[in-house]
Parts: C-alpha cells; structure tokens; sequence
C-alpha cells in the first residue's frame, strides 16, 4: 500500500534559486566593474 507524502512548498525552493542566481548577478557585476580598462592595442612592428 501506497503512503501519501506531504506536500511540500515549491516556493521556498525556488526563492533560494532566485536569490543565489541574483547574488551571482551582483557578483558578476562588481567584479566587472572593478576592472581597470586594458591597455590599448598596438601594431607589434611598432613596438620593435
């Protein structure tokens, strides 16, 4: 015989998904935006 489980809340699941791919976002993005810019390219003939 079957023993039904009880339901379990999707919401609090998915809330914790939410919130670690929105702290990745912000991560992402302050470490993008503490990047010093690159140095300018230059043809290699120049600098020899």
């Amino acid at each position: 015989m079957d023993i039904p489980r009880p339901q379990q809340p999707k919401g609090r699941k998915r809330l914790m998904y939410g919130g670690a791919a929105l702290a990745a976002l912000v991560t992402v993005t302050v470490a993008l935006s503490r990047l010093e810019p690159a140095a300018p390219s230059v043809d290699r003939g120049t600098i020899w």
